[in-house]
């Protein structure tokens, strides 16, 4: 989950089918706001800007998870990137919606895989580390520390 400067939070929930919900923080109160839907019977990580208008998420169809950017003001989407992987790829959205980083998961060490950005227009994806897995980016939208995965001893 990532939160917005705005205090709200974007989340998956399965219910049969995945949905992608936003909540605010300090309201409790109120019903989520859904943000997406479809049929799949499976829930992956959901990312946003640090001003919550664009969304970051993957779709997944035989082996195939294609990371997907919402506008979250006009509700365009647009297919940013297809990565063959038989495990989700949780693309992070950086806080100015300019890039998005993922990781493709080794099948024999989950927790390791090769790290990648690729810019939200879209284009090729760049690799960016071996045996690691990437997530937040830093403030700046361009730093990207990658969690290194060390061989056991």
């Amino acid at each position: 989950m990532t939160a917005s400067r705005d205090r709200h939070i974007v989340f998956s929930d399965v219910v049969v089918h995945q949905v992608i919900e936003r909540a605010a923080l300090d309201r409790l109160d109120e019903a989520p706001t859904a943000l997406y839907t479809d049929g799949a019977p499976i829930t992956m990580r959901a990312s946003q800007t640090d001003d919550g208008r664009m969304l970051a998420f993957e779709r997944v169809s035989n082996e195939r998870y294609e990371i997907v950017l919402k506008d979250l003001t006009s509700g365009v989407e647009q297919s940013v990137t297809t990565v063959v992987s038989d495990q989700a790829v949780n693309p992070t959205l950086a806080p100015d919606g300019s890039r998005i980083s993922y990781t493709v998961r080794n099948r024999t060490a989950p927790n390791a895989g090769k790290g990648y950005v690729v810019d939200a227009a879209g284009g090729a994806p760049r690799a960016v580390c071996e045996r690691c897995s990437v997530g937040q980016f830093l403030s700046d939208s361009r730093g990207l520390p990658p969690a290194r995965v060390q061989p056991c001893a």
